[in-house]
């Protein structure tokens, strides 16, 4: 089994609220809760062979410990050339030759998206698909391990059918 690194959106989290703490603090308190830039997050490390069933767990106890908070994704980490070269010790430059092949030995995880409207727009990977790249080229041993995409796709979805069992139907629609 392998250690793996979970992080799922969440919506009703109130870090000033008593109740909640009181709650979280007894039952939870092996889950690291969140908020940057408005978006809550919880998180946690799991030894386990399957990531999916792990989230789902605490999913489950997020919505059975009725404390108004709501599961509603997996978190993608994403990064930019910059992100990275601050997380491995490389520079901007080394990044970006890895990242479009000109150095190193290929096959680099093809970017998630762009940001930017003008043909300079700058790619953004998520660290869970470029992590496992750079521990096998580059041997930056980063010890977390990420659910893969296929995976990630499933946590989604069944995250979705927790909230409309679980759920006022106002809120399942989330």
């Amino acid at each position: 089994m392998d250690t793996y690194s979970l992080e799922l959106e969440i919506q009703g989290w109130d870090p000033d609220n008593r109740t909640q703490a009181k709650v979280l603090d007894g039952s939870m308190s092996d889950l690291l809760w969140s908020t940057s830039n408005g978006i809550s997050t919880v998180f946690t490390e799991f030894e386990t062979s399957n990531p999916v069933a792990a989230c789902l767990r605490i999913a489950q106890r997020l919505l059975k410990a009725d404390v108004s908070i709501t599961p509603v994704r997996w978190h993608d980490d994403f990064v930019g050339y910059s992100d990275l070269a601050t997380n491995v010790g490389m520079t901007h430059e080394a990044v970006r030759l890895l990242a479009t092949g000109k150095r190193g030995p290929g096959d680099f995880p093809k970017p998630r998206g762009y940001i930017g409207i003008t043909a300079n727009r700058s790619p953004i990977w998520t660290w869970a698909e470029v992590s496992p790249w750079l521990n096998a080229n580059y041997e930056i041993k980063d010890e977390e391990h990420f659910p893969n995409n296929d995976q990630i796709i499933e946590i989604n979805a069944r995250l979705s059918a927790l909230r409309r069992k679980f759920q006022p139907k106002s809120l399942a629609t989330i």
